[in-house]
């Protein structure tokens, strides 16, 4: 890019930026019955609530899990 204008015509989208760098981190917590928690760094390129579904279904029994997202940078 030559100047600011380039630069600044030629915005990503958030996948964009996702593909770019790629992926997403995903934090996943997970609190045992006896109140344990337990953190889980995920890299990926799908949605965290995707990520979050296959944890609480791999974790099922075993504890409660939840994500949340962090781009990558």
């Amino acid at each position: 890019m030559k100047s600011v204008k380039d630069f600044a015509a030629r915005q990503l989208s958030k996948t964009e930026m996702n593909n770019v760098k790629g992926g997403m981190r995903t934090e996943c917590l997970m609190e045992l019955p006896d109140g344990t928690i337990i953190n889980f760094d995920i890299i990926s390129r799908e949605d965290y609530q995707n990520v979050e579904r296959e944890m609480q279904k791999a974790y099922e029994g075993i504890g409660a899990v939840s994500c949340q997202p962090w781009i990558l940078n």
